[in-house]
């Protein structure tokens, strides 16, 4: 732009700066390259007006749409070229039948696949190799990335990253689902519930305030609200084993490693080091104490 005459620059076709060169006859004109421009630089533009001198094809393949050449030399231009892929991407997806709900916020990944009848809600982002079959509802503001998500299930606000979530499975909201992570189809994780190395089996519930690591759950448990599983020693991970319809109640703590047995039963508040055998009662608490009279003893006097 800086050589150009004002007959140049009136020209309307530019030089995207693409090639493709035959190298033998590339490297010969190289060293013919000289810099008395207004930069001072080298430019491999000059090669063709050499190559064209000395009698060699030069070819011109023109592209009817510019923004598949847009240059980007800012953060502004970036921004303004990644906004063309998304619109792109957005609506190839649409044309495919997905739905997306105020299409402008929400961010597509090229390499994420939807089925017909996906709904995504504003505000999401759908990151990597992400695959989201029929019938599904994501979002609003959820980010879900490299993940698997099975027919008709619904994720709210939640964080899913490298995880398998099967059919009409319900997560969220505020919900975060970490790698290795593998949820049956009719399982519900509800909100403030991370889930890390672990598979939640069909049919089984977690709903409030939990922390799930390294645990084996099987179908129909019920895991209450403020569980956790103690799986670090810090030193090794440890593994917490539920079998099908074990019931762990409220505020409950599971050191691993743990083995719950068939329709085992975990009492509120309790924190257990040992198994539980199938159809047994756990409870791992301290003894309730009542003092009479405690608080107008300790009332300050006047």
């Amino acid at each position: 732009h800086n050589d150009c005459t004002p007959a140049e620059l009136r020209i309307k076709e530019v030089n995207t700066g693409i090639y493709i060169f035959n190298w033998e006859h590339l490297a010969q004109v190289l060293p013919e390259l000289q810099n008395d421009n207004a930069k001072g630089e080298y430019y491999l533009t000059d090669v063709l007006g050499i190559l064209a001198s000395q009698r060699y094809t030069i070819g011109v393949h023109c592209m009817n749409d510019p923004s598949e050449v847009q240059g980007i030399n800012s953060r502004r231009e970036l921004a303004y070229v990644e906004g063309l892929l998304q619109k792109r991407l957005r609506n190839h997806w649409m044309d495919a039948g997905v739905m997306l709900r105020n299409p402008d916020s929400i961010m597509l990944d090229c390499e994420v696949t939807l089925e017909s009848d996906v709904e995504i809600l504003p505000g999401t982002l759908l990151k990597g190799k992400t695959h989201i079959e029929t019938g599904c509802v994501i979002g609003p503001h959820s980010v879900i990335t490299d993940a698997y998500i099975g027919e008709n299930t619904v994720i709210n606000q939640s964080v899913v990253t490298e995880a398998k979530i099967y059919d009409h499975v319900n997560i969220g909201p505020f919900a975060h689902i970490r790698p290795n992570a593998e949820i049956a189809s009719q399982a519900k994780v509800g909100n403030f519930v991370e889930l890390k190395n672990t598979r939640l089996g069909k049919g089984s519930k977690a709903s409030h305030l939990s922390y799930l690591g390294d645990a084996e759950i099987g179908e129909g448990c019920n895991i209450g609200a403020g569980t956790i599983t103690c799986n670090y020693d810090g030193a090794h991970k440890h593994k917490t084993e539920m079998a099908n319809g074990v019931f762990v109640g409220s505020n409950s703590t599971l050191v691993a490693p743990l083995n719950l047995e068939d329709h085992a039963y975990v009492a509120a508040g309790s924190t257990l080091t040992e198994d539980v055998p199938a159809g047994a009662l756990a409870l791992g608490r301290s003894r309730q104490t009542i003092k009479a009279g405690w608080v107008e003893s300790k009332a300050p006097r006047k």
